[in-house]
């Protein structure tokens, strides 16, 4: 009796040893597992923060080297193309490949994509991509676009510049009044010469007068009659011909007046081309539609400082003798690519800034100013941009000087307006980018692709 229940007592306890045992070896097991799941995930954290990271370095390590000569292969690129910018090798057997993707349709401003990929070592060979936007903006060169010689200074001229006392030229950058500052965040500050001349002697600067810029007087023996009729890959005929508005008159007319009509400007006008200004009761000015949008179809609606039309500027054909009158308003303004013509017996037109009667009120004048003529600044008058005018070679402006600027006038160098004038007329893609052209867009964010 004392045995049966002695082999009973070792058969309950048996099992439950051998549970006990198989249990143990789990939890064991269960553990190892997790230890090795703990493991891996540990390391796959450490090996996609190397790769991201990598990816990361990649950008910035292409950016920081890049050069004219990536510029140059950039500026090859058609919409949808990629330059392929190679894979390079760091440290513990990481490594990135990156690539430049255009991704525009070649409708407007260029823009691109910095993409890198990046790829860990070992068998599981990680990967990370990551891409930043960029556009044809102001890099290195100081700005997206170039027209051969143009641009490069307050007045670029062939020919005499007078400047009278109590007048103001310069080379230093500087935003049009009332323009939002932000406007011009992608083009730094950047001064150029007040004056290039091929021949400085032609030069006249009244002792009373202000003159600036980097520096304020330059001689440029290379400087040929050619470079003034020729902007990048648009010759002068053809920029002629993109004008939007034609001020026209005959060449045995006296100077027809066009005058600031306020904002809005009256509604009439739309007679084009325009040949008798404002003796028709023609003025220029913005013009809206009915929904509050700027009307760019009207052949005097030369923009605004601000508000809908502030990215309205129009290419301006000027054939005769025109002065842009202010009409003693003080916020007369006018903004575009205006593009003195000529008549077949080369003789040629005159933009004439006045002030109103004995107003002492002038205007303003945005953008640049180019082509075959003379230019004359009467009292108040102010431009902001650039002014590329050939007037040694243009017989008989009825001006004293090719260039010539009264007391109380300026002429003023703007980055910002030059470029603005370029893009927003459609010029731009005609135009040559400058080297050093790209430029991050800052408003957007570099990204993380996932696949």
């Amino acid at each position: 009796m004392s045995m049966n229940k002695e082999l009973n007592e070792r058969g309950f306890i048996l099992p439950v040893i051998l549970s006990g045992l198989v249990i143990m070896t789990a939890l064991a097991v269960a553990a190892l597992i997790t230890s090795g799941d703990e493991q891996r995930s540990s390391q796959a954290v450490h090996e996609s923060g190397v790769v991201f990271y990598a990816a990361e370095a990649g950008i910035h390590e292409i950016w920081g080297n890049w050069d004219s000569t990536k510029d140059s292969l950039v500026n090859l690129l058609n919409p949808a193309d990629t330059l392929d910018l190679g894979w390079f090798d760091l440290a513990g057997g990481v490594k990135y490949h990156g690539m430049v993707i255009r991704t525009d349709d070649g409708s407007g401003e260029p823009s691109y994509i910095l993409m890198v990929e990046s790829r860990g070592a070992g068998v599981r060979g990680r990967r990370r991509l990551l891409s930043v936007a960029l556009t044809g903006g102001a890099g290195g060169g100081g700005g997206p676009y170039e027209l051969g010689k143009c641009c490069d200074a307050a007045i670029t001229a062939n020919g005499e510049v007078d400047i009278h006392h109590s007048t103001v030229i310069s080379g230093e950058d500087s935003i049009p009044p009332g323009w939002d500052p932000t406007r011009c965040d992608d083009y730094p500050p950047e001064d150029v010469p007040g004056i290039i001349a091929k021949d400085t002697t032609l030069v006249n600067v009244d002792e009373e007068a202000y003159w600036g810029g980097d520096p304020p007087l330059v001689q440029d023996d290379s400087l040929a009659n050619a470079d003034y009729y020729s902007f990048g890959d648009v010759g002068y005929d053809s920029l002629l011909n993109l004008a939007t508005t034609h001020l026209e008159r005959s060449e045995s007319q006296s100077t027809g007046g066009i005058k600031y009509g306020g904002d809005p400007a009256p509604a009439g006008c739309r007679v084009h081309p325009v040949t008798s200004g404002s003796s028709d009761g023609c003025y220029y000015g913005p013009r809206y539609n009915f929904d509050g949008s700027c009307d760019t179809g009207h052949p005097l609606n030369f923009g605004a400082p601000s508000g809908p039309c502030k990215d309205h500027f129009p290419i301006v054909r000027i054939t005769g003798n025109w002065a842009f009158n202010g009409m003693g308003d003080p916020n007369g303004y006018a903004q575009g690519i205006f593009v003195l013509d000529t008549f077949p017996s080369g003789r040629g037109s005159v933009f004439d800034m006045e002030k109103y009667d004995d107003v002492g009120v002038g205007q303003t004048v945005v953008g640049l100013l180019v082509g075959k003529g003379c230019i004359e600044w009467e009292e108040h008058a102010y431009f902001y941009g650039a002014v590329f005018v050939d007037g040694i070679n243009t017989p008989d402006c009825n001006t004293d000087e090719n260039i010539q600027m009264h007391k109380l006038t300026a002429v003023q160098y703007s980055q910002c307006a030059v470029q603005k004038a370029i893009e927003l007329s459609g010029l731009g893609d005609l135009a040559d980018p400058r080297e050093g052209g790209l430029a991050f867009i800052k408003s957007r964010a570099m990204r993380e692709i996932l696949r």
